[in-house]
């Protein structure tokens, strides 16, 4: 599959949209009160409008390869693969703009770079290199086109639906004076609320792991892991709440959501230290080369699934202290028979060590044992949700 061949722009900018009505009408009173308009959109336009990637054409390399032809004579066939790098979020190289090539560009892409292979053969390789970088290009513009309006319509509904919500609550404080009765206090009443920053701070510099015959190797903080299950929790909090909005999207798209509210939280740091995506539903953050944190997305498909995907998910951690996530979607009928499945489904596990711990109504903490040595702990935490499609 080409490049710009994916789920239409269309599709990611009806579900963001629906994403920033839900965030604006779960705003508590306090937050209501406090926040500023023009700052709780910027705030939004920074988690939910994708950055668009730019190529850098200036510093391409390349190199040669071979391989055997697959024919019945085995020919060696020689080729030159040049490496295009580029800035910005890969996942933006899979939406198809309103206006795109048939099967998309012919490109391979990679965590931060394009790929192009022609034969050694090929006299014209740099000038359809060329071309096809042209068209990567008119497509970036095409899709940053159709995304043009996003943060138009944020600010739009954020100073349609705020100051209302506003006067409401201070018409409704401003009334009280009328009663001669002492006002309650609320136990869960928060103070003056203080709008959190556009992006939050790149992740902290993870603890460092040693052993004397080993070198330090990175491991993620809890107060960080915890703040990655809260983004991802909303997340689906909203894909919940507003099914039509999600409801054309595949495992991959899910990814994609959730890919760019974490990278709207997080900033990548020159370490590397960023959210990507690892084959087509994993999502990860790599330090060093090392993954610290894996999560994978799925639809329900039964216990045998669900345990086959645990196992695959252990399959990729490193021997260090790992911290995983599992997002399970039921997009069929009794939701509650399929918690009390998976929930049980996991003990089965031959790696299962302990848990469920309850962290909220549908979020369960396990602890599983690595695959590669079963004295190593491995936190997985499996967050379920309801998502029908009919």
């Amino acid at each position: 599959m080409g490049l710009f061949s994916g789920n239409g722009t269309g599709n990611y900018i009806r579900a963001w949209e629906q994403a920033a009505r839900v965030r604006i009408n779960d705003l508590t009173e306090e937050q209501i009160i406090s926040v500023a308009d023009d700052e709780y959109a910027d705030k939004l336009i920074a988690e939910l409008v994708p950055e668009i990637p730019t190529i850098d054409r200036d510093n391409i390399t390349m190199d040669r390869g071979s391989a055997q032809s697959g024919n019945q004579y085995g020919q060696t066939v020689h080729y030159y693969e040049f490496f295009i790098p580029f800035t910005g979020p890969r996942e933006v190289f899979q939406f198809q703009p309103s206006t795109a090539r048939f099967g998309g560009v012919p490109l391979e892409l990679r965590a931060n770079e394009l790929v192009y292979r022609a034969a050694a053969t090929d006299a014209d390789a740099e000038k359809k290199l060329d071309s096809l970088l042209d068209e990567v290009e008119e497509h970036l513009r095409r899709v940053a086109q159709d995304f043009a309006a996003l943060p138009r319509e944020i600010r739009r509904m954020v100073s349609e639906m705020l100051p209302p919500k506003r006067q409401a609550i201070e018409e409704a404080k401003e009334g009280l004076g009328r009663f001669k009765f002492k006002m309650r206090r609320r136990d869960d009443a928060q103070p003056t609320y203080v709008a959190p920053e556009v992006k939050r701070k790149a992740i902290p510099s993870p603890r460092m792991t040693t052993t004397a015959a080993a070198a330090p190797e990175p491991v993620l903080e809890e107060a960080e892991y915890q703040h990655i299950m809260n983004v991802m929790d909303n997340m689906t909090h909203v894909m919940e709440r507003s099914p039509n909005a999600f409801r054309t999207l595949g495992e991959e798209d899910i990814r994609t959501h959730f890919l760019f509210q974490l990278n709207g939280q997080y900033e990548g740091q020159a370490t590397g230290e960023t959210f990507n995506a690892k084959g087509k539903t994993d999502i990860l953050i790599r330090v060093e080369d090392k993954n610290i944190f894996i999560g994978e997305c799925k639809f329900w498909g039964g216990k045998k699934l669900l345990v086959e995907t645990i196992d695959q998910l252990l399959g990729y951690l490193t021997w260090r202290d790992a911290k995983t996530a599992l997002v399970v979607f039921n997009t069929n009928k009794n939701f509650t028979d399929m918690i009390a499945t998976a929930v049980e489904a996991v003990t089965t596990h031959p790696n299962h060590k302990s848990g469920p711990a309850k962290e909220a109504d549908t979020r369960y903490r396990y602890v599983m044992k690595n695959k590669s040595d079963p004295r190593k702990d491995v936190i997985m935490t499996m967050m379920l949700y309801d998502i029908p499609r009919e």
